[in-house]
């Protein structure tokens, strides 16, 4: 339906040859991980939309959810507990990570959403959080390459090491830009407040794409989003910093 998508992340379709010599970090196998599983343990007896819904209650008004994936859980979260988005901070979602053909998928028919339109848009883009924040274009602007590597290297510590050793090269930084503008809100250059809506209308052939509108041409629905296009995320420190808060 919407082409092949350029890039699939966890979604990838298994490949057996790239896990065989270590290079598949896109899958949870210890073949794909020459750096090792992880060693934290998960919560027990607890899904994520119950964890998602008990801290909200617990620091209520503190809570501000970052969003680096498809948003099913946070609609389910929303749908089991309608009041919860009012007791959170913000929604800082990043939802534009794709850089694809101009005939296949762009950065309006990002994967997060194209897996599940509906969860986006009749749940989490209407929801009543106090503000919602969607990061772009912003988060394509940085690559981790070997200047970037250098700039870190220049300190030498395990997380360090292992993020030289072993983050894939030339892919953008969008987690890492996008958790930026939480904890930097001052590195935001250029933002605009528009309406968003996902269109999820039967065999529409932009199913799944994000429409930006003005508010005298969007449904009576759609509510205002902050939209980040461009942020200076070019500072080490700052997406190094983000870049550990992901790993916590």
């Amino acid at each position: 339906m919407h082409g092949e998508l350029p890039y699939k992340g966890a979604y990838a379709e298994q490949n057996l040859t790239a896990e065989t010599i270590g290079f598949d970090p896109t899958r949870i196998v210890l073949s794909a991980l020459p750096e090792g599983l992880p060693t934290k343990t998960t919560v027990k007896d607890m899904n994520a939309v119950n964890f998602l819904i008990l801290k909200i209650h617990l620091y209520s008004g503190q809570v501000s959810i970052l969003a680096l994936g498809p948003l099913t859980n946070i609609a389910l979260a929303i749908k089991t507990q309608l009041n919860i988005c009012k007791k959170c901070g913000y929604l800082d979602a990043n939802i534009a990570q794709i850089i694809g053909s101009l005939f296949q998928a762009d950065p309006n028919s990002d994967f997060n959403i194209l897996f599940d339109p509906e969860a986006s848009s009749s749940m989490v883009l209407t929801a009543h959080f106090p503000s919602i924040v969607l990061v772009g274009h912003a988060a394509q602007l940085v690559t981790f390459d070997s200047s970037y590597i250098d700039s870190i290297t220049t300190t030498n510590t395990p997380l360090i090491t292992l993020i030289a050793k072993y983050y894939p090269r030339n892919l953008p930084m969008w987690y890492e830009a996008t958790t930026a503008t939480i904890l930097y809100s001052d590195l935001i250059t250029d933002a605009f407040s528009a309406y968003a809506d996902i269109d999820i209308s039967f065999s529409s052939p932009f199913y799944g794409q994000i429409h930006i509108r003005k508010k005298a041409l969007a449904p009576s629905y759609v509510r205002n989003v902050s939209f980040i296009q461009s942020s200076s995320t070019s500072s080490s420190t700052n997406l190094l910093e983000a870049y550990m808060l992901i790993l916590l």
